[in-house]
């Protein structure tokens, strides 16, 4: 009897550790580098890779962050199109910056493209 109320509840735990790995809100990636809010009101980042790829989520997100702040993002799997796209999960400010330092030629490419 005590050896099966043992088994039991180790084959509960292994079934709720289960759930809560499956189930958990969990990011597929993390991405660095500097936000950028485009002419048209779409916001970016462009990566330490000087890769710009559009963030897609709640405008509230991005309140008081200014293009060129390097943020940290929590986000879904990047899109290939160009620029890559992706759903923020979550988004973390680093630290302030300007526009100023935003990779010129990253810059060029996008506003050659509308944005």
């Amino acid at each position: 009897m005590r050896k099966s109320n043992i088994l039991f509840m180790l084959c509960f735990i292994v079934i709720i550790i289960g759930f809560i790995y499956c189930f958990a809100a969990r990011p597929e990636n993390i991405l660095k580098g500097r936000y950028y809010e485009a002419e048209n009101g779409a916001h970016l980042i462009i990566t330490d890779k000087k890769e710009p790829i559009e963030l897609v989520g709640d405008d509230r997100m991005f309140e008081g962050i200014e293009s060129g702040d390097e943020i940290e993002v929590f986000c879904s799997a990047v899109r290939e199109t160009y620029p890559g796209s992706t759903d923020v999960e979550k988004l973390r400010a680093l630290s302030e910056g300007d526009i100023s330092d935003l990779p010129e030629d990253v810059m060029e490419q996008l506003n050659e493209m509308g944005w």
